[in-house]
């Protein structure tokens, strides 16, 4: 894939995402975040060429991604999660502490490019059953 486009995509994620955080604080009417998510959505089926569902894509508003490595990493650590556990055990997975990553919450390493490389890795470990 041209790394442009992944440039492109990253940024157009960050600025929907950003868009969404502000207008769910802003207690903003359902529909229009609606919109917002299915813009998301679609932004990031284009990049992908995969549908994720409503919990994956608040990952992406949560922690989005601050440039075009950081997001093909996301996206790379969601795919590998979510084949291992299933959509729904990947968010519970995210979300309790691993002793393998030093008792930390693995969600808390989604922001960043070296905590993306740890879960990934401990991802691959869990595959392989090591």
């Amino acid at each position: 894939m041209d790394i442009n486009i992944i440039l492109i995509v990253g940024f157009i994620v960050a600025i929907i995402a950003m868009t969404i955080k502000y207008y769910s604080h802003k207690k903003a009417l359902k529909k229009e975040i609606h919109v917002l998510m299915e813009n998301l959505k679609s932004t990031i089926y284009s990049v992908t060429g995969k549908t994720y569902d409503d919990e994956i894509i608040r990952l992406f508003i949560t922690y989005k991604p601050s440039n075009a490595l950081q997001f093909g990493k996301l996206v790379k650590v969601i795919d590998h999660g979510i084949e291992i556990f299933g959509t729904q055990k990947f968010i519970i997975w995210l979300s309790e502490p691993v002793i393998a990553l030093g008792d930390v919450k693995p969600n808390i390493l989604l922001n960043t490019n070296i905590g993306l490389e740890q879960l990934d890795q401990e991802l691959g470990r869990i595959a392989h059953g090591i």
